[in-house]
């Protein structure tokens, strides 16, 4: 009897095991052009140009509140299935407007969506266009994000989730220009809002800084900078203008605004 009730219980488990199988073989075979037509993607987000299946598909035109990201690529991942969780391996950026590009895992769960292994980068010259298109400065360089993981559904106090780096940092104006070099930066993510901390320092200037960003409440960045021994000579008349240091040398600014 305890044999029998094993044998029956083994085939059970095969049993389900086929059936959970053909079911996501049904899935993946479904056309993501189908699956996404009905998916209650957000209002800001817009997607078109899909193509492939649900599990290895691309969409050649994805734009996030009117802004083009460029072409999207995603490989779903089998054993996160096993959990409830909807994984995938994307690529982004091919032919955005912007110039970014990036790569990582991104998911879906219960309790919502979350992105691990992320590195995406842009030229920061593209940044201003978020922050403040009017402002008589260029930007040079490139801007890399890391992610290691962050929930969009943490509730949570702040984690820390990755790096924010400045590479070749270039920083332009019609008075005179500065050679920052790597500008680093820790990320936090917590309800909703990004913040950051983050430093620099060479024979021009140096600088501390930290900002808060959220799509509700916009962005607030403060922070101080203090010249140092190279700092350009046409500069230097014009830190005047910046009221007094205070007694440390330092220069403290406040920037808040809507992206």
């Amino acid at each position: 009897m305890e044999r029998f009730k094993s044998i029956l219980s083994s085939k059970t488990v095969w049993i389900a095991l086929l059936v959970l199988v053909f079911i996501i073989s049904l899935i993946a075979h479904v056309p993501a052009s189908l699956v996404v037509k009905y998916l209650p993607l957000p209002p800001q987000l817009s997607v078109s140009g899909v193509s492939g299946t649900v599990w290895t598909g691309s969409a050649s035109n994805v734009r996030w509140q009117r802004t083009p990201l460029g072409e999207v690529d995603w490989q779903i991942h089998l054993a996160p299935l096993f959990l409830a969780n909807l994984e995938a391996q994307v690529r982004f950026g091919r032919g955005s407007d912007l110039g970014l590009r990036g790569k990582g895992t991104m998911g879906y769960r219960f309790s919502g969506p979350y992105a691990k292994n992320v590195i995406a980068s842009m030229p920061a010259e593209k940044v201003l266009r978020y922050v403040n298109p009017n402002l008589p400065v260029t930007l040079g360089g490139q801007m890399e994000l890391s992610l290691r993981h962050v929930d969009f559904a943490d509730t949570q106090t702040e984690k820390d989730i990755g790096t924010l780096a400045w590479n070749d940092s270039y920083l332009g104006s019609p008075i005179g220009s500065l050679k920052l070099g790597p500008v680093m930066a820790d990320l936090q993510f917590s309800k909703g809002q990004w913040s950051l901390t983050g430093k620099q320092n060479n024979a021009q200037m140096s600088s501390e800084f930290s900002g808060q960003f959220s799509e509700r409440s916009g962005y607030d960045v403060q922070g101080w900078f203090k010249p140092g021994a190279e700092f350009p000579t046409d500069l230097v008349k014009q830190l005047q203008w910046l009221g007094r240091p205070d007694n440390q040398g330092r220069f403290h600014f406040n920037q808040a605004g809507r992206i």
